[in-house]
């Protein structure tokens, strides 16, 4: 059975007090596939182009070549970034 990760995104995403949703999934070929969200303020752009990806301020994605667990972490790191320096500039 199949599934949609926009219908998992907006669910989460319709959550209170949450800003960003991110969604990873490992595929058959071992690569990993983002979905980024936001609702209001964060550029999740911004976040996917460090990874070679694109999209738009409030839905955008990327690519892995690597395992879901490095993904992961290396997502945990920039979007950590990615708050601290959109935050600042938000004032």
């Amino acid at each position: 059975m199949g599934y949609d990760s926009d219908d998992v995104l907006d669910c989460v995403r319709s959550v209170a007090g949450l800003e960003v949703v991110l969604f990873v999934r490992e595929l058959a070929d071992k690569t990993c596939k983002l979905s980024a969200r936001s609702k209001e303020w964060y550029d999740v752009q911004r976040l996917t182009r460090r990874f070679g990806g694109g999209g738009h301020a409030r839905a955008a994605g990327a690519s892995f070549d690597c395992s879901l667990d490095k993904a992961c972490a290396d997502l945990r790191a920039a979007v950590t970034e990615e708050l601290s320096a959109q935050s600042e500039e938000r004032g």
